[in-house]
């Protein structure tokens, strides 16, 4: 019986203690992009005129569901922006176009928030790019720079944010065990 009863509280307490979320497909995520000298306009939100067609921000820059597409796009007559999030990680890509003389790029600033964030570090960085992250916030700044393959990527691992169960959830969770136990109890004494 007293087996029993810790195998069901072990159980217990590894389902409390694990994140429910593995990956971030599926979940929600809000960017904006801004340039250096004017920072009112998100050029990610499709109003502008900047987003073209097929990219998740097509229609919103808010509650873009990250999943197999690219979620956020960019583009004027000269470079093309675009930030793609995976299971596990986000790639910001900056391509200058054909015929576009990109001497020298605008620096921006990225900004992305999603309560799935946990974490995040940069694995790639041909774009030179410096972040931050707080809470469930990553910003990136990238300062500006000639890029010599008109082709630059920055790479990011992004760990997910542990989800911990609504106390109401785990006060049924133990209801149930203690069910159980009282159950499996009458049927060792019977």
């Amino acid at each position: 019986m007293k087996k029993i009863v810790v195998l069901l509280a072990l159980a217990f307490t590894s389902l409390s203690a694990t994140s429910l979320r593995a990956d971030l497909l599926g979940s929600r995520v809000s960017g904006s992009l801004t340039f250096a000298g004017n920072t009112a306009i998100n050029y990610f939100d499709a109003v502008n005129g900047y987003v073209p067609a097929g990219f998740g921000n097509s229609s919103s820059p808010n509650n873009v569901v990250i999943n197999s597409g690219i979620e956020f796009g960019y583009r004027d007559d000269v470079n093309r922006d675009t930030a793609n999030f995976m299971a596990n990680g986000l790639t910001v890509r900056d391509v200058c176009l054909v015929g576009a003389n990109c001497t020298v790029n605008n620096p921006f600033q990225m900004i992305f928030t999603d309560v799935a964030f946990g974490s995040a570090s940069l694995l790639t960085n041909d774009l030179g790019v410096t972040f931050s992250f707080s809470g469930d916030t990553l910003t990136i700044n990238y300062p500006g720079r000639f890029v010599a393959n008109n082709d630059a990527i920055a790479s990011f691992q992004i760990g997910t944010a542990a989800q911990t169960p609504e106390p109401g959830t785990l006060g049924l969770v133990a209801t149930g065990i203690m069910g159980a136990a009282a159950a499996l109890r009458r049927r060792l004494l019977a």
